[in-house]
C-alpha cells in the first residue's frame, strides 16, 4: 500500500502552470474583456424598459 504522505508532488503546480501557460498561449481569446461597456449598456437598458 503506497502512503499518501511518500508520495512528492512538489512537481505539479510547477506542471499545471506549464499546461495553463501553452493554454493561453494558443487562445485566441483576449487578455481583457473587450464588451464591457456594451455588456453595461445593454444592462442599463434592460433595466430602464422595466
Amino acid at each position: 500500500m503506497i502512503d499518501a504522505l511518500d508520495i512528492d508532488l512538489a512537481w505539479w503546480p510547477e506542471r499545471l502552470h506549464t499546461v495553463l501557460d501553452e493554454a493561453q498561449a494558443a487562445s485566441g481569446l483576449p487578455d481583457a474583456p473587450a464588451a464591457y461597456d456594451a455588456l453595461d449598456d445593454f444592462v442599463v437598458r434592460v433595466r430602464l424598459e422595466r
